[in-house]
């Protein structure tokens, strides 16, 4: 039911959401510095606000993105924290790689607390959440998972592109994947492997109205693609109901996404054998 070579690839990736995210491993100094710094960062945001409110035609986007911006200290600077104390860079999917491939267990018996989990950003639900992400690259044809891969939440979904024409570039013929995975480098880096490169492109601010409309109308085939790869997440979240990880620390979320993956392929592939055997008894 996969083509053994030629493959059109699609690649997305979702977050996962824990709820013990209590570390509790920074003694009462550390946690003084963090407020301090939360407050310090924020209370200039306030100022920048205030002076943009106090104009004859104060900005609403500039507003908007101050306030993001301020969420955006609170909710991240946790992960640098954790980073810096635990000696480790969780944004590069270097990390997550490593810690897979050397099976570091961060399993606590006696604390049970998750040192592993790191706020992402939900941008389908424009929010931040604490877990893991989930990232997989599928066939486009068939929906079969080809690969699944855990990393920190913090990691960018990008970051992962490398990794996965590494596993599957022999195999693979085009590669499919929203906005997100638009860059200069991946360009180059489907241009060198021969792939085609069908990853959706980004609107700019600068672009007129015309051409605006005119890019959207041509991305939409792609987008009817790409658009395949979420029944992927939604047959793992909602009808397995696998939308929060069951297990503590990277490893263990690792090896319980390759199995919810397995399990998905499987249930894939049973309904495609009786859509078969429907067809042959007409």
């Amino acid at each position: 039911m996969i083509a053994s070579g030629g493959k059109d690839v699609l690649i997305d990736a979702t977050l996962s959401i824990s709820n013990n995210d209590g570390i509790k491993n920074k003694n009462k100094e550390q946690k003084s510095e963090t407020r301090k710094k939360i407050e310090a960062d924020n209370k200039a945001i306030d100022l920048l606000i205030d002076e943009e409110l106090k104009k004859e035609k104060p900005s609403p986007k500039k507003v908007s993105k101050l306030m993001k911006k301020k969420a955006y200290n609170s909710k991240t600077l946790k992960n640098e924290e954790l980073d810096e104390i635990q000696d480790r860079d969780t944004k590069d999917i270097e990390t997550s790689k490593k810690i897979i491939e050397d099976e570091e267990d961060s399993y606590d018996h006696k604390q049970k607390i998750d040192k592993d989990i790191r706020t992402g950003y939900q941008a389908g639900k424009k929010q931040y959440a604490v877990g893991y992400k989930w990232h997989v690259a599928t066939d486009a044809n068939s929906g079969a998972i080809l690969k699944p891969l855990t990393t920190f939440a913090n990691t960018s979904d990008i970051s992962t592109v490398d990794t996965f024409v590494e596993e599957l570039g022999d195999d693979m013929k085009s590669l499919g994947a929203d906005k997100a995975y638009k860059s200069e480098a991946i360009d180059k880096l489907l241009e060198s492997k021969d792939i085609e490169n069908n990853v959706c492109l980004k609107e700019t601010k600068k672009m007129s109205d015309e051409d605006r409309k005119e890019q959207r109308e041509n991305e939409k085939p792609k987008h009817k693609v790409r658009a395949k790869v979420e029944h992927t997440f939604a047959l793992i979240k909602t009808t397995m109901k696998q939308s929060a990880t069951r297990y503590t620390g990277l490893l263990r979320n690792n090896m319980n996404f390759t199995l919810i993956c397995i399990a998905a392929n499987l249930k894939l592939f049973a309904h495609k054998q009786i859509k078969l055997q429907k067809v042959g008894n007409l």
